[in-house]
């Protein structure tokens, strides 16, 4: 979690972080602490793309299917003519 509060504080994302991406030049979105932690704490949220009834309608909505497990828990195939193992 420590990693994660000094990325919020520096305004980075993980990836520019790894990166390096800001180690020779200035990031342009690092505000300051407070100013960095109010963006990321504080800020509206859009609207999620993949949520049911949204602005496009559910018939744009892709359908999830959930894995069939049996009574272990393990992962079973839904059709039983699908072939499991090896190459």
């Amino acid at each position: 979690m420590a990693y994660h509060c000094d990325n919020v504080a520096q305004s980075l994302t993980t990836n520019e972080k790894l990166k390096k991406t800001y180690r020779l030049r200035t990031n342009p979105n690092d505000k300051g602490l407070s100013q960095n932690c109010m963006h990321f704490w504080c800020r509206t949220i859009r609207p999620s793309y993949v949520s049911s009834g949204g602005a496009r309608g559910k018939e744009d909505d892709i359908p999830l299917e959930m894995p069939i497990t049996g009574e272990s828990g393990m992962l079973m195939a839904s059709d039983p003519d699908l072939e499991v193992g090896g190459i």
